[in-house]
């Protein structure tokens, strides 16, 4: 991955020096606790890539984040070892490294979505700090998930259960964060993110006026958006922007 205009291995080069890279842009230190919190995950997620097929696993699975991350949110967790045995061409790779190689992928691309903020831009703020957010509420919610079902080790599980709090708090850090900024853009009588929320309410709306189930509309929301952008958001930050909406769902 690029960072900052420069080359990072996702396995090789050292946390000290990806933190050093980003400490000397201009906005490192408003972002310096949602930095760290990746970093840590990185530093334990590592360990468990030493292999020879680490830093290809690795690779995959930032390379391809979104699709295996569609696979697994669309059908099952039991899908992700295969699905990155494939994209990885490493058939060997057991399923305890395929989960920490997609939980890796994870937090590289929450660390990008930070990127342009960290450079100086503005604009991107709200943006970017729920696309951090989602990508560490995926670990959250499927980290753990994925130990279990697909029985890997109880060291293995035990790591998975610690990551996949870690990252819940880091985005429950960063979603308060983005509430703060969001509550000063709405005193100043500015939305940051108006034309998409305004388009998924009118969405969520025509759905519920045509008979769709509450407990449907989520999916149903993820499914247009997905036609409409070519990306959906995930079912976590869905429902996040439904409740902020006043569309609070029960599922």
């Amino acid at each position: 991955m690029l960072l900052d205009s420069q080359s990072i291995n996702p396995i090789g080069t050292p946390i000290e020096v990806i933190r050093a890279r980003l400490e000397s842009l201009p906005r490192f230190p408003r972002y310096a606790d949602q930095v760290d919190a990746v970093l840590a995950l990185l530093g334990s997620i590592r360990p468990w890539l030493s292999g020879e097929t680490g830093p290809t696993l690795a690779s995959a699975a930032y390379d391809h984040n979104d699709a295996i991350f569609q696979l697994v949110d669309g059908y099952s967790v039991r899908l992700l070892p295969n699905s990155l045995r494939q994209f990885s061409k490493v058939p060997s790779a057991s399923a305890v490294e395929t989960i920490m190689a997609f939980a890796l992928g994870c937090s590289l691309r929450a660390l990008g979505a930070l990127a342009s903020v960290l450079g100086g831009d503005q604009e991107d703020e709200l943006s970017s700090l729920e696309m951090f957010s989602l990508h560490l509420e995926t670990i959250a919610e499927y980290l753990p998930a994925a130990a279990v079902s697909l029985d890997v080790p109880d060291d293995g599980l035990r790591a998975c259960d610690e990551l996949g709090e870690r990252a819940r708090d880091g985005a429950k850090r960063a979603t308060a964060k983005a509430d703060g900024i969001r509550g000063g853009l709405a005193r100043r009588g500015l939305d940051g993110t108006g034309p998409r929320d305004a388009a998924i309410r009118a969405k969520a709306l025509e759905l519920i006026r045509a008979g769709t189930r509450l407990h449907n509309l989520n999916s149903k929301l993820r499914a247009w958006q997905k036609r409409e952008t070519g990306q959906a958001l995930s079912k976590p930050a869905m429902g996040a922007i439904l409740c902020r909406l006043g569309l609070v769902l029960n599922d």
